[in-house]
């Protein structure tokens, strides 16, 4: 009975991914029958009168929109204004650049045409823009410099059916393969029913925005009555988290005091209360497990969505970083990846572990995050310190797999834009003219934004209490970043949860945050925990060049993994019984 339950589980999971595949190719794609050669802009005079916006696009079908390389529209008339010549470039993407902001702007028609071509879209019909507000009847206003509209759709001029087709039954039949030979799904055939809301809790993490907020707030309310006060005080991080949030609390009220009303950074910190009540209401041995297939679920689906792009396109960058990881931040799930590798190390003894790991070391490859990849060999490492039998041998295996990693072109691309040490000169000019400066990478961009957060800082107050949480303070910041020229990041964080939490609550919230950490390395030290250590360590170093916190998806997956591995209520009790299962 088992066994066919299973086959109609699989079943019903391979059904459910290729309807989607069908589904992304409708909402994605759309066939025109010859290359586009010239845009057509229809705007009111009052748009045109501000300035002539700019066409960006790519070229060859390549994932990723040339930023260095405008293309300028002529103005016809008082309202009409034409890009001719495209058909050379071969565009299958473009961004519409506003420079200029304003109110009341309306898109009348935007036409792609070519010999054979004509074809009209309106405002309404563009889902992707940034800085602009839609209105009413084709009206909308531009809010910030560059802001833009983009093309909702990839053009294509011939659709290779029969690749596609052969694709996705490859695909499948190679998903069906792993969830047939290994035993990942068995655990969901022995899931109790009063678990079953906290399962849903774990698995919608990194799944779409409102769910996690649903499916936390309704875990609570069914498991609130459970609360065990004695289990909550045991743990001493269920405090920091607490006390965290109240600093952040007290930072907005009391610091901020042309912002009190302003709660929208205090509002996404919430879950550090709401997180640690409901851990002390449940007793749930395979917590993890379900964190493991809901990263199996997105990584599946991803990676069906980049074979698509890659048949029909032919550019393997769809396998890397945003193109890949197109509705998640790269970086965050990049940490959900790193988990389940770890998880799989410590508690999963069947003979399948090592090539599911290597799958995931794979989808970290397509995620692209390069102090991820940097940080999670190493430590990975570290789960055979003790082993005296051929160290040698998992040495070698280090090194293959870390240069294998670097035959991967797109991933080469992403570390040789941080290894020309000569960008490093740009730290040093107290004026940038050009925003768009190809010395600003990932690397240099960080430096600068670190640099420019703490000079934000003014006196022995902020440097104890903080800058500020709200977004109204964050102005400081987006002042001094404009004033240096960084016309185009200016709205960015600091991009490290050390420095970003130092700024807006100073010395006090740094202590607080450290201590987080500081408990749990103790707790895997004092338990010999490896799993416990090895991720902390990891979340440690990747904090540096990520703040973490500004997202709401980043302050349930910190929260819950931490209190998982640190409450006596989720640990594992297979652990001494050296199963060949989950459990």
């Amino acid at each position: 009975m088992k066994f066919k339950i299973k086959k109609r589980l699989i079943f019903l999971l391979l059904f459910t991914l290729t309807v989607y595949c069908c589904i992304y190719l409708v909402s994605n794609y759309q066939f025109v029958n010859e290359s586009v050669s010239g845009i057509k802009v229809e705007l009111n005079s009052e748009a045109l009168d501000k300035g002539i916006p700019l066409l960006y696009t790519n070229r060859n079908n390549e994932a990723i929109i040339d930023l260095q390389k405008p293309y300028r529209f002529q103005k016809i008339n008082d309202s009409v204004i034409v890009l001719n010549g495209l058909e050379e470039i071969g565009i299958s993407k473009f961004r519409v650049y506003f420079e200029y902001q304003g109110n009341n702007f309306r898109l009348k028609k935007l036409t792609l045409f070519s010999k054979n071509l004509s074809k009209e879209i309106t405002l309404n019909s563009i889902k992707a823009y940034e800085g602009i507000k839609k209105q009413d009847n084709l009206f909308f206003d531009v809010k910030s410099k560059n802001a833009f509209i983009e093309y909702p759709y990839i053009l294509i001029n011939k659709v290779p059916y029969l690749k596609i087709i052969l694709g996705i039954s490859f695909f499948v039949f190679m998903l069906n393969l792993i969830l047939q030979k290994t035993e990942i799904l068995d655990l969901l055939f022995k899931i109790r029913k009063k678990d079953i809301l906290f399962s849903i809790f774990l698995f919608s993490i990194f799944l779409f925005a409102p769910l996690y907020n649903i499916a936390l707030i309704i875990a609570l309310i069914f498991y609130i009555r459970y609360f065990d006060w004695k289990l909550f005080k045991k743990n001493n991080i269920n405090f920091l988290f607490v006390i965290l949030f109240l600093v952040y609390l007290l930072n907005n009220i009391f610091i901020n005091s042309n912002a009190v009303n302003e709660f929208s950074t205090v509002e996404r910190l919430v879950p550090f209360v709401l997180i640690p009540v409901l851990m002390a209401s449940v007793k749930f041995d395979n917590a993890l497990y379900y964190l493991m297939l809901s990263a199996l679920s997105i990584a599946f689906v991803l990676v069906a969505t980049s074979l698509l792009d890659f048949i029909i396109l032919g550019r393997n960058e769809y396998f890397s970083f945003k193109e890949f990881s197109n509705n998640y931040h790269p970086v965050y799930l990049s940490y959900l990846f790193f988990l389940v590798i770890c998880f799989l190390q410590q508690y999963y003894y069947g003979k399948e572990k090592y090539f599911l790991q290597a799958i995931f070391f794979v989808f970290l490859v397509f995620l692209g995050s390069k102090l991820v990849l940097l940080v999670a060999l190493p430590l990975y490492l570290l789960f055979f310190f003790r082993i005296k039998r051929n160290p040698i041998v998992y040495i070698i295996l280090g090194l293959i797999i870390l240069s294998s990693i670097f035959l991967f072109k797109p991933l080469q691309n992403r570390f040789s834009d941080i290894l020309n040490f000569n960008d490093l000169s740009i730290l040093k000019e107290t004026k940038i003219h050009d925003s768009n400066d190809l010395r600003i990478n990932g690397l240099t961009l960080r430096l600068i934004l670190w640099k420019e957060t703490i000079a934000s800082m003014d006196g022995l107050d902020e440097f104890i209490f903080g800058n500020g949480v709200s977004k109204f303070k964050s102005k400081d910041l987006m002042i001094r970043l404009t004033k240096l020229g960084l016309i185009h990041h200016n709205g960015l964080n600091p991009h490290n949860q050390y420095i970003d939490t130092f700024w807006r609550t100073g010395f006090i919230g740094l202590l607080i945050l450290l201590l987080i950490f500081i408990n749990t390395l103790m707790i895997s030290i004092k338990n010999k925990d490896k799993l416990l250590l090895i991720f902390t360590l990891f979340l440690m170093f990747s904090l540096v060049t990520e703040s973490v916190f500004g997202r709401v998806r980043g302050v349930y997956f910190i929260t819950t993994v931490l209190l998982i591995l640190t409450n006596t209520n989720f640990h594992y009790e297979y652990k001494k019984q050296y199963s060949k299962r989950l459990i």
